[in-house]
């Protein structure tokens, strides 16, 4: 890969920095673990989608970003920036169209020379150096954004046929699918109907205020053992006092939601008609 790049670039001092980096990035992101031996993923399993054309171009004004912040004070936080920066790029479009995912490619290619025309105003601001030469920077970086803006629209568009097209094959492929969902969707709003009208049969037919929780209780209790009297719900309701049971229960009477049988301690509950 090394010799590859002084090929098609030529050798230079700076190239040596930037060879590196770039070389680092490419061999971290090809170690795959869990793969044997021979199926570990290479580069050159891809096809680069930047031309040559275009990776000479890139090349060419990361060297001449470096020759402008040659001019920059030595101490300059400005100089260090801009060439970090002028790497990252680099680096990443030597390694653009060697992963799956183009879109986030893209869009942290595009990041970076947001950040790299960033620094190139601020530098301007400084007069460090003739505006000219900012000025022809940073029209050489937005002539590379514009081309990644052209990817990130493809790419965006080839995901979106690629969802599309997964979508209609799911429909196409499980017909049954949809029809069993079609199918639990109705029982559960049969469930919910069956719910709503039993909770109708208890509420009070005088429009006076839904139950409490207790009496809600005592309707469970009843249903379950067809007849209860004070008594069963003492051990029901643990805590509650006699007298606090029997109000309850004497309103669900005048709800008729209960019908009671005998007198005093000897009374019995039941369901009226209308819930059972």
């Amino acid at each position: 890969m090394r010799q590859r790049l002084i090929r098609q670039f030529g050798n230079s001092p700076i190239l040596k920095t930037i060879i590196h980096e770039t070389l680092v990035k490419q061999l971290t992101n090809t170690l795959y673990f869990g793969y044997g031996k021979d199926d570990i993923p290479t580069i050159y399993m891809y096809e680069s989608r930047i031309s040559k054309e275009l990776n000479r171009q890139i090349f060419e004004l990361t060297l001449a970003l470096y020759r402008v912040t040659d001019f920059f004070p030595q101490g300059e936080a400005l100089r260090k920036h801009l060439r970090e920066k002028a790497n990252e790029v680099f680096g990443s479009m030597s390694e653009y169209g060697y992963t799956v995912d183009i879109e986030r490619e893209t869009i942290a290619i595009l990041a970076k020379i947001e950040a790299m025309k960033g620094y190139l105003e601020l530098a301007e601001e400084h007069k460090f150096v003739r505006p000219i030469n900012i000025t022809v920077l940073l029209r050489e970086y937005d002539a590379i954004a514009d081309f990644f803006i052209g990817e990130l629209g493809a790419a965006k568009q080839q995901t979106r046929a690629k969802e599309e097209s997964v979508a209609e094959e799911k429909l196409r492929r499980d017909p049954l699918e949809k029809k069993t969902e079609t199918v639990s969707k109705i029982k559960e709003s049969a469930a919910v109907q069956k719910k709503s009208a039993a909770d109708a049969k208890m509420a009070p037919e005088n429009g006076s205020t839904a139950l409490n929780e207790r009496q809600r209780k005592i309707v469970t209790h009843i249903q379950e053992t067809t007849q209860a009297k004070i008594s069963d719900f003492s051990t029901l309701f643990g805590g509650v006092s006699s007298k606090t049971i029997q109000r309850d229960l004497q309103d669900l009477v005048t709800k008729n939601i209960l019908k009671k049988e005998g007198e005093k301690r000897w009374t019995t509950y039941y369901l009226n008609e209308n819930v059972l």
